[in-house]
Order: C-alpha cells, then structure tokens, then sequence
C-alpha cells in the first residue's frame, strides 16, 4: 500500500522545515511531526523525493551525514587535530543522532503509556 500524494507532499515539507532548522531530516524527526502515522516505508520514499528534489549540496549532505561510521574520514595517526569540516561534520551528525534518540525515547513513552 502506497503513499497518497498528499501525504507524500507532507513528508516533503516536513523534511523542507526539519532542513530550514538547521536539522538533518530522518525517518524519525519526520514520523515525529506527522499529522497521522504512516508507514516507514513510506516516510522513506518521501525523504527520497526530497533529497532528488534537493539542491546538490543538500543532498550530498544527506549522503555524509547518513554514511555509516568507517566512512569517516580516519583519525590522523600522528595526532594532528582533524579539520574544522570534519569536527563540523561530526557535531551534525552526533546533534541529528542525539534528536533521533530524544524521538525514540517520547515514542516509547507513548507507547507504554498506551492502554493495552
């Protein structure tokens, strides 16, 4: 089952406000201001649709942000402090990991404060 066009246009302009925040927009920072639930799958389209529809820096951002952990660049063995754009890349993606943790967490509060 799809994703209606509306809702898809939904997910988009979520992730339109999540960038405009200065927020690196996830699965989980959408789902958290959708009006209804929708189904991950979903959500993931329209974050797709996004980043295409996405300048090239925007979507280059996304890509590094979301790359796992080995893609980073190594540690300098002699050292060296690493560049300011590797710190900054590193800050954004700990900040955009610490939001997907705060969700997480108010999701499961929700949960468990649901009658069963």
């Amino acid at each position: 089952m799809s994703m209606s066009p509306t809702a898809i246009e939904t997910v988009i302009q979520i992730a339109k406000q999540l960038h405009a925040e200065g927020k690196q927009p996830s699965v989980a920072l959408v789902k958290a201001r959708l009006p209804a639930p929708c189904p991950m799958p979903d959500v993931i389209s329209g974050l797709q649709r996004w980043r295409q529809q996405s300048s090239p820096a925007v979507a280059q951002a996304d890509e590094q942000a979301q790359a796992p952990q080995e893609a980073l660049p190594p540690q300098q063995p002699t050292g060296a402090p690493a560049s300011a754009a590797e710190l900054q890349l590193l800050r954004n993606e700990v900040a955009s990991l610490r939001e997907e943790v705060v969700m997480l967490r108010r999701s499961i509060r929700l949960l468990n404060e649901q009658p069963r």
